[in-house]
């Protein structure tokens, strides 16, 4: 297959290979359809960073051919980077998505400034055509309200886009996944499949979301104190959990953090939460209100330096501070990488006598991705001819594809794909056709700058091994030092524990300089490198620690 002759391929900007930033562009004879831009949090050793985001060069330079956007739900890893992308658009396509997806990302795109950007909202299980191209979308369970798997018709048969899915029996909404029409899809003819395969290293089913209410409520109702919950800001249902047990057990709800306070009031407008009145309080009136009485929930379940529960921790938190009788409940996963923020914030509340539930076994929480049972249901009711494994790291893709002989896909019909291949299909065949730029673009600051990956890497220099800067100032000849040379350090070794080592870097310093006496101050940016590099040697000889030089040399009387 030629790349400028195919009816149908594929290309992950985001999403495999990896959890996180998940966007998809198929091109469907000539016309690009995206699903999903998702966004990925940093970790510990992205210094300053934000957010990343997909490199999206390539839908910039094609935005000519884009049909549409779809959007599977609302979580950050998938409509995220939206904006963003959006920013970069000389024109933007249109957008799909269910109502809720819609309402989270309205809030998003008003931060922009884009907040009049024209949505088109359907309702999972709605049959729609975005640009000539037909699309079939069907719901599902997750953990989050009105996700949906998206079903593309193509020249070549259908590809299936599974979203992020579980097979949830008993969902808080009473919403189930729509078997009958997966069904129908597969008989229908499924000819590439893409699959969430985030929990195929797990066994067995994930469990209901309904089935933490027990544990949950036998949490509040045993305990004499405050309660604290935190989860997802977007896990509406696990929220309607914890308000239905307040109301129950007769606890007034504090909600805390701006996208909590966001999405839950969002969320009440649309009908997708339901709180009686008098439940929710003003954090001002908290004092009102007497500890056994009390449930907080609030965001911070990944140990975010400035969500809710960080501060509290930390004893910086507006209106409220950790006492000893209370009770703090984590009803969240972890996210990979986020492991140490969110154990440092579980040590402050310890240390300040709270009572804190965390990890697994707790009974606190499920996953909303499905194991290895619903993967294995899904992908046997879709009968697809290829399955693609996204949505997962390298062992992930690969376990899905070890398994895929069971499940009636031949293990060679399972391709490893990664970031920026273009792979074409046709209904017994693939290969991949061409590569494109992707990568991860890095977010920082409230200008939304870009950060490269240099500037990362010099970050962490910096925190690894500090910084030394000199300063000397030489005769307007050069001929002589006539002040310095000076030493100064920032994460570095300090003179007082290391005497010896500034004596031996002044000596080499003033070498460096007489060695090059001659060069005059247009050749002063040469000099400082010499003394630079000088200074790099002597401590790596000596410590086996390579700081970050800075410097400068400068003339007396110009």
């Amino acid at each position: 297959m030629k790349k400028n002759d195919v009816d149908f391929s594929w290309l992950s900007l985001g999403g495999i290979g990896e959890i996180g930033k998940n966007c998809y562009v198929l091109n469907v004879a000539g016309k690009l359809l995206i699903i999903d831009v998702g966004m990925s949090f940093p970790d510990m050793r992205d210094f300053g960073v934000d957010v990343v985001i997909p490199d999206f060069t390539y839908l910039v330079k094609n935005q000519h051919r884009v049909a549409g956007i779809i959007l599977t739900h609302g979580h950050e890893d998938h409509i995220g980077g939206l904006a963003y992308l959006l920013q970069d658009l000389t024109k933007i396509p249109p957008i799909y998505g269910s109502k809720f997806t819609l309402g989270l990302l309205r809030g998003k795109l008003a931060e922009f400034d884009l907040g009049d950007t024209e949505l088109t909202q359907f309702k999972p299980g709605d049959d729609l055509n975005i640009g000539g191209i037909d699309v079939q979308t069907l719901r599902v369970t997750h953990s989050i309200p009105d996700a949906c798997s998206v079903a593309v018709h193509t020249p070549v048969g259908i590809y299936l886009h599974s979203g992020d899915v579980k097979l949830d029996p008993t969902p808080v909404d009473g919403r189930t996944t729509d078997f009958d029409k997966l069904a129908s899809i597969g008989d229908q003819g499924v000819t590439v499949l893409s699959m969430d395969v985030t929990n195929i290293e797990r066994t067995g089913l994930s469990g209901s979301e309904t089935s933490v209410r027990p544990a949950l409520r036998d949490y509040v109702a045993q305990h004499r104190g405050r309660v604290f919950l935190t989860t997802f800001a977007s896990n509406i249902h696990r929220i309607q959990q914890m308000i239905d047990i307040a109301v129950e057990l007769n606890r007034k709800v504090l909600v805390l953090g701006r996208t909590m306070v966001d999405n839950t009031a969002m969320s009440q407008d649309l009908g997708y939460l339901k709180v009686p009145p008098n439940v929710l309080i003003h954090p001002t009136d908290v004092d009102k209100v007497k500890p056994h009485r009390l449930m907080v929930i609030l965001t911070g379940s990944q140990g975010e330096p400035l969500a809710a529960i960080s501060k509290l921790a930390s004893g910086e938190h507006r209106f409220l501070t950790v006492s000893q009788d209370d009770l703090f409940i984590f009803s969240a996963s972890p996210i990979p990488g986020n492991e140490t923020a969110i154990y440092s914030v579980i040590d402050d509340l310890f240390k300040k006598g709270a009572e804190v539930i965390y990890g697994l076994g707790t009974g606190a929480h499920v996953s909303g991705h499905g194991n290895q049972e619903e993967i294995r249901e899904y992908v046997q009711i879709a009968r697809p001819t290829f399955a693609i494994p996204t949505h997962g790291e390298y062992r992930m893709q690969m376990r899905f594809k070890k398994l895929a002989p069971q499940w009636g896909i031949d293990e060679a019909n399972v391709p490893i794909v990664d970031r920026g291949e273009v792979w074409a299909f046709n209904r017994d065949t693939y290969q991949q056709i061409d590569t494109v730029k992707t990568g991860a673009i890095f977010i920082g600051g409230d200008g939304g700058a870009d950060i490269s990956r240099r500037m990362i890497n010099e970050r962490l220099a910096l925190a690894q091994d500090g910084v030394l800067v000199f300063t000397v100032v030489l005769s307007a000849d050069g001929e002589r030092i006539v002040a310095g040379p000076d030493l100064m350090n920032r994460g570095f070794l300090p003179e007082k524990q290391a005497p010896e080592l500034y004596v031996d870097l002044r000596e080499e310093i003033a070498a460096a300089i007489l060695k090059n006496r001659q060069r005059t101050p247009e050749f002063q940016l040469q000099l400082r490198n010499n003394v630079q590099n000088a200074i790099q040697r002597v401590i790596f000889q000596k410590t086996r620690i390579n700081p970050t030089v800075l410097g400068m040399v400068s003339y007396a009387g110009k």
